[in-house]
């Protein structure tokens, strides 16, 4: 059985979910790569910072 974390974050009219689960570092935005979605590597790094603070980089799907 796959563990499953769901987040939701809201500010004002817009609203966000975030769906962990066990894997190998997906991270997926809007059904795109989190590369493509991203365009800069400011960006792409801001959401690998949790992962990296608390060293479960690669250890989950996003």
């Amino acid at each position: 059985m796959t563990a499953k974390k769901i987040t939701v974050g809201r500010r004002k009219t817009a609203s966000a979910r975030c769906f962990l689960t066990s894997g190998s570092g997906k991270i997926s935005v809007n059904k795109k790569d989190a590369k493509e979605y991203f365009k800069t590597p400011s960006q792409y790094d801001l959401i690998l910072k949790p992962f990296k603070a608390t060293d479960t980089l690669g250890k989950f799907d996003a």
